[in-house]
């Protein structure tokens, strides 16, 4: 049973594209807050410093979505949404991870045992697997399809 999400922020819930927020994402947001607990992971491999990635994701309104927010200095690694899920109190068979990229959070969610979302836009929308261990369970391609995919998961 899933019990917390973890979501990648550029590209996945924040769309660089429209500097905002992703269609849909603030919608589906308000139906899963309370229902899971939330994480979200951002590298800041472009230059930007945390305090600006904070004050981003608090302009863009989504903050109070998220028990935990993690800004990171590289690309994110095992240890990262390891650290994220002990500080969420969940095991990974009881997380989701949802992202953009396949070489980053599909893989590490993949070797970690988390189920794994691959949201197919945006700037790695055609970067797609090319092994077993890159392959994600599911792939959305709008944010609107995650809640019948949610639905869909909890019933087995």
């Amino acid at each position: 049973m899933i019990k917390g999400i973890i979501i990648d922020f550029n590209w996945t819930i924040y769309s660089p594209e429209i500097n905002g927020v992703s269609p849909g994402a603030i919608e589906i947001m308000q139906k899963l807050h309370g229902k899971y607990k939330l994480a979200l992971l951002s590298s800041r491999i472009s230059g930007i410093s945390e305090a600006e990635r904070r004050e981003q994701i608090h302009d863009l309104g989504i903050e109070l979505f998220f028990e935990e927010i993690m800004i990171l200095p590289k690309e994110k690694t095992m240890e990262d949404m390891r650290e994220c899920m002990r500080r969420m109190g969940l095991k990974s068979e009881e997380m989701m991870v949802i992202g953009d990229r396949i070489i980053s959070e599909i893989t590490i969610g993949n070797q970690l045992g988390c189920v794994t979302v691959w949201y197919r836009q945006g700037k790695f929308a055609n970067v797609g697997p090319e092994n077993a261990q890159q392959k994600p369970r599911y792939t959305i391609n709008h944010f609107n399809e995650l809640l019948s995919l949610l639905n869909k998961f909890q019933k087995h």
